[in-house]
């Protein structure tokens, strides 16, 4: 019998059967729970003041632009790199974006962690003006935190 060789454990005899919908029940099983062991990694690697208060500093953020029936990177300009001076005020953080953003459509865009949290949204008019810059978010009523770093 196969079961008896060694090399061979006896779970694979149980799994060998054709797919079915219980197969295919545990794959995304294991899906789900890889994905939130790789949440909890990147958890664990963060710093505690980014835990708790999200006010850690990152100079590097993902630009995404909202689209009509999703949410992709933006191509053409994939980072926007922030200096901690254009976090003192208000002000200054849309001075920066409109510098970069001159030649960007109009839309909706938003600023993405490493962590995958959203830092800040904006609407671009003509000419890369920023229209809008929201203070919370339009689905959870969360404040953004770039906020939390303005005077």
């Amino acid at each position: 019998m196969l079961s008896q060789h060694p090399d061979f454990p006896e779970s694979f005899i149980y799994l060998k059967p054709a797919i079915s919908y219980s197969k295919i029940g545990v794959y995304t099983y294991h899906r789900e729970m890889e994905a939130t062991t790789m949440l909890l990694q990147q958890v664990r690697q963060m710093p505690a003041s980014q835990i708790f208060n999200g006010r850690a500093y990152e100079s590097r953020l993902e630009v995404m632009r909202v689209r009509q029936n999703f949410v992709a990177p933006y191509r053409k300009y994939r980072f926007l790199f922030v200096d901690k001076q254009d976090l003192k005020t208000r002000k200054n953080f849309v001075k920066r974006l409109e510098n970069v953003s001159a030649s960007w459509p109009p839309g909706t865009y938003y600023l993405k962690l490493s962590n995958g949290l959203v830092f800040a949204r904006f609407d671009v008019s003509e000419r890369g003006k920023v229209k809008k810059l929201y203070e919370s978010s339009p689905a959870t009523s969360k404040p953004y935190p770039v906020w939390e770093w303005f005077n």
